[in-house]
């Protein structure tokens, strides 16, 4: 149902509903912006620290490898020497060899095996290294790599299996070419140093500053190869792999968010120039946004909360202003069903407070005007009542006269004769019914044939005058509207004592109303008198008609309003006059009337 109640709870919902959508949609959006944000800061901050840990640490072993590359000590036993082990020599310079890289490598836990090879061959080694290993190295293409790289260091990952144990551990080796100084550059002989440096030396130093478990952390070489991941089994792979291939070459550090395996990520990455790497790192972006999305589900709850506080609110505010409408609507049914004694109290806001007003108005004037009409109606039933009363079957009676006129004639009394003509022709208009709005012209007949019976029965002297102009002959009043007041002043107004009687009838127009006039130079009536006639049931005198000046006054009034009907205007030995008003209404062409 389209109620007002229910048109102004959804205006109320949506008014609350939308904003608090919005606000918690923005504020959402806001908060995952700043969280990658904060995330990206933060993640540079840490790779930041792991760069400069990592480029600190490759500096240590850089300092190594230049201390061996640098000893003489070193040139002279790996260049001037045979190292044929079958020879005193040999035992001698290995002992030396040893004292020279436990004075170097005394104090530091961190680096594993050392190799030095000469033409391609194993010449020493330090720190219990796997022989087998070692001595393959010098054959293999990494080994024929870093030979053609002219002394730079490079770094390269093996994974060396222990003899004894079975145990698999994984390097990071470092690999740089010796020269001999007493010969020219690419002369000579073609020796190398490999220093191995056991991983986790390195790996821990991410795994120390890692800003989530979650995230990944991997160190990379210019051509994308992988040299240390947080998971061991990715090592030695490519970038590419993990789903990364668009670290801008441009830039030192910065990070971007990419979908990788179906999953939200932040990257981050900080190039090392210096030794041809970079560090990335990889952080699910739901890590950062957790404590929002637990912040969102609580603001969800929140919003849902309040919704149905708002929706509560809402409906009360609805009910609360709707209730003046719905009292009305129920007010004005209680009218439809006729009970107009229905009140509506004044105690609402004041718009409805006049409305309210104007509805009580409503009620009382329609209870007034129905009153009215049944009042009306109830008279109109007493005045047809009379009016059928007074009536008697007029064939009946019209019969009886035209038997009697014929009898007279046949007798040779033609007054008499005359007479019952005129009566027959007064029976047969006052007592058909089919008309109840006749011609003045029509009227004015029936009031001479009754006025010539009057004369002949009773005042042969009665003079009538008739002001009543051609025009006027053609409106309509209604039927037996003058012979009550006509015959009310030949039976009331005259005695003997009026020598000469006489009645003026006229009829004019004024404005929209039509005035019917009737004077008399009778006896008149007294203020009293006027009263009784006006307000009596007709029944105040034997002879005067039974409809009355009282029925005629209320026959106008009901049929044309109560601003209609008959005045009385009298001065006592003087005469009266009798006044009618009514609606001015021309009869039509085609009415035969």
């Amino acid at each position: 149902m389209r109620t007002v109640q229910s048109k102004l709870l959804l205006l109320f919902i949506v008014m609350t509903l939308l904003p608090v959508s919005a606000m918690g949609t923005y504020a959402y959006r806001i908060s995952v912006k700043a969280a990658q944000e904060n995330a990206g800061l933060s993640m540079q901050a840490s790779l930041e620290q792991m760069s400069k840990n990592l480029d600190y640490q490759m500096n240590q072993y850089k300092k190594y490898m230049d201390v061996i590359v640098a000893s003489k000590d070193i040139q002279t036993y790996l260049f001037q020497k045979s190292f044929d082990p079958t020879k005193v020599e040999t035992m001698v310079a290995n002992l030396n060899l040893d004292n020279i890289m436990n004075s170097l490598f005394y104090l530091d836990e961190t680096t594993g095996p050392i190799a030095l090879y000469k033409d391609n061959h194993l010449v020493y080694s330090f720190k219990n290294a796997e022989d087998h290993v070692l001595k393959n190295l010098g054959q293999s293409e990494m080994y024929q790599s870093d030979m053609m790289k002219e002394g730079s260091i490079q770094l390269h990952t093996m994974n060396i299996k222990n003899s004894e144990s079975g145990t698999q551990h994984d390097y990071y080796v470092f690999g740089r070419r010796l020269y001999d100084f007493s010969y020219q550059i690419n002369e000579g002989h073609n020796a190398g140093i490999y220093l191995f440096v056991e991983e986790k030396n390195i790996s821990d130093i991410f795994r120390d500053v890692t800003v989530n478990e979650e995230g990944t952390v991997m160190f990379i070489n210019g051509s994308g190869k992988i040299l240390s991941h947080t998971n061991k089994e990715k090592m030695g792979g490519l970038l590419s792999d993990e789903g990364i291939s668009n670290i801008p070459a441009d830039r030192v550090t910065g990070s971007f968010t990419a979908n990788i395996k179906g999953q939200k990520m932040i990257i981050g990455y900080y190039k090392l120039s210096k030794w041809d790497m970079q560090v990335v790192q990889m952080v699910p972006q739901a890590v950062f946004t957790e404590n929002i999305r637990s912040i969102t589900n609580s603001m969800v709850l929140f919003s849902c909360l309040a919704f149905i506080v708002l929706l509560f609110v809402s409906w009360m505010l609805a009910r609360r202003l709707s209730k003046p409408v719905r009292t009305m609507v129920g007010a004005m049914k209680q009218m439809q069903s006729g009970n107009f004694d229905v009140r509506i109290d004044k105690k609402f806001d004041y718009e409805y407070n006049i409305l309210s007003g104007s509805f009580n108005y409503m009620v009382i004037q329609v209870k007034d005007l129905v009153s009215r009409l049944v009042d009306e109606e109830k008279r109109r039933g007493e005045i047809e009542f009379q009016m059928l009363q007074y009536q008697i079957n007029p064939h009946f009676v019209h019969n009886t006269i035209g038997s009697v006129r014929l009898y007279a004639l046949a007798e040779g009394a033609d007054k008499v004769a005359e007479i019952l003509h005129a009566l027959g022709r007064l029976f047969q208009r006052t007592l058909d019914g089919s008309s109840r709005l006749v011609r003045v012209r029509t009227e004015i007949s029936h009031l001479k044939d009754f006025i010539r019976i009057q004369q002949m029965q009773y005042m042969t002297e009665l003079k009538v005058n008739y002001e009543i102009g051609e025009p006027e002959m053609d409106y309509l009043i209604p039927n037996l509207l003058l012979q009550p007041l006509v015959e009310n002043a030949i039976f009331h107004g005259f005695n003997k004592r009026i020598q000469h009687p006489e009645l003026t009838i006229s009829v004019r127009t004024a404005g929209e109303d039509l005035i019917l006039s009737l004077r008399d130079n009778g006896v008149g009536m007294t203020r009293e008198r006027i009263k009784e006639t006006m307000g009596g049931d007709g029944t105040s005198s034997s002879r005067l008609n039974s409809i009355g000046i009282k029925n005629v006054d209320q026959r106008l009034k009901i049929n044309y309003g109560e601003t209609y009907g008959v005045t009385l205007d009298s001065v006592v030995g003087k005469g009266t006059e009798a006044v009618i008003r009514l609606p001015a209404r021309k009869v039509k062409e085609e009415d035969p009337t």
